[in-house]
């Protein structure tokens, strides 16, 4: 005779039934399904042999549209990398990689040439600084945004006021300090959205450059400037349209050019005061002509 617990169990169709451990495993992957279509999360399960404990990962990419530039913010182990990362942002390591991030929003999403999808710098400072990626944050009409803004955008899995994190700007030699809270334009901007370029600084005017180094060329060119390179200071090379010369030497050779001669100390303070000022003494470069004259007297 055959016994009850002998028989195969079957399903209604006349297929073997799944043994306990098979069953259980659909159902685990079922109610993963499940979880995800309702709570927006996925849960990485490890292997059974791994340390790492079950986690659960963000589907809200806060940071989409976004690239990160850090100047002089410690990151150990590139744990700030890795949340701008998770949170959909990218991070991009010298301005001229966040300059073609912004050039690839220009560009038709078809475009052969269009290798990276494009996206927004922002710059992450510790506090206020001059370094070529401070200054490229001000060439956009913008200010720095502290490291902290990250992890609370993690925090609240969404974006937090970005003026609440916002960096100082450094004192400019004369006049008042910008107050980024009581920054009307960039209040409009939500702190984050840069100026149309006809709104930016140097917008409309050309610099002739000479002797400059390729981030504070790009600086100028990013506050909306038309640079022409010179390799020498002379009324035959400087074009007539120049309004002056930037020079990255404190002293020069002028020749028989009669225009303003400054430092790139000039260019700095317009961009601290985020507006043209005038050429004064106090920025032009020494001319090295002037130590001839000394000499022959």
């Amino acid at each position: 005779p055959i016994f009850p617990s002998e028989q195969v169990r079957q399903n209604k169709g006349g297929r073997p039934a799944e043994s306990d451990k098979e069953n259980a495993r659909h159902r685990n992957k079922k109610a993963g399904k499940k979880l995800k279509s309702k709570r927006g999360v996925t849960m990485v399960i490890p292997d059974s042999d791994s340390e790492e404990e079950t986690r659960v990962k963000s589907s809200n990419k806060v940071f989409k549209g976004y690239s990160f530039l850090l100047t002089r913010v410690s990151d150990p182990n590139d744990k700030l990398a890795n949340v701008i990362q998770r949170l959909g942002g990218k991070m991009v390591d010298s301005i001229q990689d966040a300059a073609n991030e912004v050039a690839a929003l220009s560009k038709p999403s078809g475009s052969r040439n269009r290798k990276i999808s494009g996206s927004i710098p922002i710059v992450l400072a510790p506090k206020p600084l001059l370094t070529h990626k401070f200054l490229f944050a001000l060439a956009q009409g913008l200010c720095p945004i502290l490291p902290e803004f990250v992890n609370h955008a993690k925090k609240i899995a969404g974006l937090p006021d970005p003026l609440t994190f916002a960096v100082g700007i450094p004192k400019p030699l004369e006049g008042a300090k910008i107050n980024v809270h009581n920054w009307p334009s960039l209040r409009r901007r939500n702190g984050l959205e840069p100026l149309d370029m006809k709104n930016r600084v140097f917008y409309g005017m050309t610099l002739a450059a000479y002797q400059l180094n390729e981030g504070q060329k790009l600086i100028l060119t990013t506050a909306g400037a038309k640079i022409k390179v010179i390799d020498r200071v002379s009324a035959r090379k400087v074009p007539k349209s120049a309004a002056c010369v930037i020079s990255g030497q404190r002293a020069i050779f002028t020749e028989d050019y009669r225009g303003d001669a400054v430092g790139f100390h000039w260019v700095i303070e317009c961009l601290l005061r985020q507006r043209v000022i005038k050429a004064t003494d106090e920025f032009k470069v020494e001319d090295k002509a002037d130590y001839d004259d000394e000499e022959d007297e």
